[in-house]
This record gives C-alpha cells, structure tokens and sequence, in this order.
C-alpha cells in the first residue's frame, strides 16, 4: 500500500473522508477499494468515475429550472420591465420569465465542472478517457464556477439523495484539494497537509457518533466560569470532542502535528500551549457539570515515538488528564481498536 506524505496510507486518509463526510460510506452507490491507488486525487477521481457512471444507468437528474430570456412567442410570463429595458420590443419579442424542466441543474453543472478539472490533473492510465467518455453525456449542461457554490445550500429529496454522495467528494475537491493559479486557471492538487488537522478532528468526533452514540459525542462550547465586564472579550472555547456518561464526562483535544512533542536542547517535552489549553477546558467545565470531568490530548502519532504506546496520565488539581497518540500509520481496524480504548476511561 503506498503512504500518503511518507507516513498515512491513502487507504487510511479514505476512511477518515468516509467519517468525516458521513455521505462517502453509502457503498451501495459507490464501493473502491483506496489501497489500489497512490493518492487522494486519483481515488476521488474514481469515486467520481463509478459515481457518474451508475447515476448515468438511471438517468440523470431532471428538475423545473427558473429561465429568462426573449422569445418571439408568449411562454411562461412576461417580464415587461425587463422587455422595455433590453429593447426587445423594437425585435419584435418579448423577454419571457418560464420554468424548464431540464438536465441543466446546479448539481449536474457541479459534476461536469468537477470531471473537467479532473480531466487536467495527473490521474490514473485510463481515468482521463473515462471521464471524458462521462463529460459527453453532459452536452446540455452548462458549466458552474467551483469556487462560488453554497455546498450548505444544497437541498437533498427523494428523488435527488444519491446525488448526496457525489455532492460530497465535489467537495472535498472543492474545498480541499482546489487551488488557483495567478492566471486564474483551477487545478486539483492532492489533499493539503494543512486540512489534516481538520479532517482529524472531524474523523473522530464522528466515528464516536457512528459507533458510541450513547457516550453523547458532540462538539460542544465551554463557557468561561466567570462574569463580568470583559469577559466578553475572553476567546471562546470549542471543544473538539466531548464524551458523556452518566456523571463522567471526557474533553478530548485532537492535535496533529509533524511532532508529537517539543524538543529544546535535546529534550523532549509536551506542547505547553496544548497543556494549557485542555487545563482550562476540564477546569471551567467542572464548574457547570456536576459530575467528573478530566481531559485528554490526543496526538496523530508521527515518526519520533517519543509518547509511549500506552500513552500518559497524571493527576492535576483532582483532575485526570491523559496524553494518547492515535496511530494513523497501520490498517484501518488499528486504528479502530484504539478509538475504541478511549471510553474504557470513562
């Protein structure tokens, strides 16, 4: 299996998609296997391939789409203000406001302009045909840039929820793997190292809602025990990940880093700011939960091996805090195996 940035394997960084964007784990649409390609492009590129290519075999996507333009008949209604103001008159037509029931929807115009920016990355052997052979069943579909669309605009029904799939690897490309260049020209990079924190925080905070709802994950806000007059100049306090039961409850703090520690002359130490960080959350959380709180950092797990294996903990002010690493380096049941650890604490 080949290693994403000489450490993840492309594998592993795909199911962390998968948690993160809930909608990739509907594998009666669409089922891959990550370990056959050497990065995050490609396998985006073949998520989208199989995608199309199924929703081709049932059609695509038809709906009622609001038009405006002249016509030299009476279609729909006609817009008069805007009649006058083009001159249409003097042409002999009128500017006509009609609804359209046509392939031409935002969705599939996000399809086609996301296979087209593919078709410009460095794929697979084989994937750029495909796409291209897909792109002409699009001929009636115009085009949509990528970097204006309201991806938390989009409305899902039953006759459009396996479009949801699709919807969400466009954007992941989108949001995480699209750049543009000084000439204005998009192109599809591999997913940035700088949102694998990100995606790290969200993977786990939603594998903890797939598969132990009942600990209550959420990502919940931590008021600041005090008043006053400036405290509303206090920075507010998100939690990462936030486990519950019964009368114990868990602040976890997921960090990814190149290195799990910080090394001055020679030796290693724990991120002061993290220690800092989850110190104040379990303390201005005990305030307003009446049962136990204690705190946990938990680091992606990087080459320096300086965290042991079983991870630390200390007591601090009568509140435990623990130190874990989360290995991303082995196979995905590995990585399940340790998550699973984590709510024995509690």
């Amino acid at each position: 299996m080949k290693l994403y940035k000489d450490s993840i394997p492309v594998g592993n960084i795909y199911y962390m998609l998968a948690y993160a964007f809930r909608d990739l784990r509907e594998q009666g649409i669409v089922s891959v296997c990550p370990e056959e390609f050497d990065n995050i492009r490609q396998l985006m590129a073949e998520i989208i391939i199989r995608g199309v290519s199924y929703q081709l075999k049932k059609g695509l996507l038809r709906s009622y789409e609001s038009c405006t333009d002249e016509q030299s008949f009476v279609r729909g209604r006609i817009d008069i203000s805007e009649t006058v103001n083009r001159g249409s008159l003097i042409r002999r037509r009128l500017v006509c406001s009609y609804d359209e029931y046509t392939e031409d929807t935002l969705m599939n115009r996000i399809l086609k302009s996301v296979m087209i920016l593919l078709v410009r990355s460095e794929l697979r052997p084989g994937q750029t045909d495909e796409l291209k052979r897909l792109i002409r069943y699009f001929g009636q579909v115009s085009e949509v840039s990528l970097s204006d669309i309201r991806w938390d605009g989009l409305s899902y029904s039953r006759n459009n929820r396996e479009y949801r799939l699709l919807m969400s690897v466009c954007r992941i490309i989108c949001e995480n793997m699209l750049h543009s260049e000084n000439d204005g020209e998009a192109k599809i990079l591999d997913f940035s190292e700088d949102n694998l924190p990100k995606l790290y925080e969200k993977f786990i905070l939603n594998y903890f809602t797939v598969h132990h709802s009942a600990l209550s994950p959420s990502s919940s806000e931590i008021k600041w025990a005090f008043s006053g007059e400036g405290a509303k100049l206090f920075p507010k306090m998100q939690s990462d990940i936030m486990l519950t039961k019964g009368n114990r409850r868990l602040i976890i703090d997921a960090k990814f880093y190149s290195h799990t520690t910080a090394e001055n002359y020679g030796k290693h130490s724990f991120h002061s700011h993290n220690l800092y960080q989850i110190f104040t959350y379990v303390m201005n959380e005990s305030e307003s939960f009446s049962g136990d709180v204690s705190g946990m950092l938990l680091y992606a797990k990087t080459s320096d091996d300086i965290i042991p294996d079983e991870g630390c903990a200390v007591n601090i002010c009568n509140k435990k805090f623990y130190v874990r690493c989360l290995d991303l380096r082995g196979d995905f049941n590995s990585i399940c195996s340790q998550l699973n650890n984590i709510p024995e604490i509690l």
